[in-house]
């Protein structure tokens, strides 16, 4: 199967990743989304195994829907 043509924004990219500050700026912003990243997952599925809605976690937690939505 053929690779798929990179894009304007994966060439610009690639460009800006063989300058060490932005490659170090990127591994760190990437390292600290991932992180949050599994945290959310992780609090999804325990409130899910726990048959809970994200309306119900909203109402225990005193928020506003919409924020636990997001």
């Amino acid at each position: 199967m053929p690779r798929p043509r990179k894009t304007a924004f994966d060439r610009d990219f690639d460009e800006k990743m063989k300058s060490p500050e932005f490659a170090r700026a990127y591994t760190e912003a990437r390292r600290e989304i991932d992180a949050v990243d599994r945290i959310v997952r992780e609090l999804d599925a325990v409130r899910v195994a726990e048959g809970k809605s994200k309306a119900d976690l909203a109402r225990a937690i005193k928020a506003k829907p919409e924020i636990v939505r997001r």
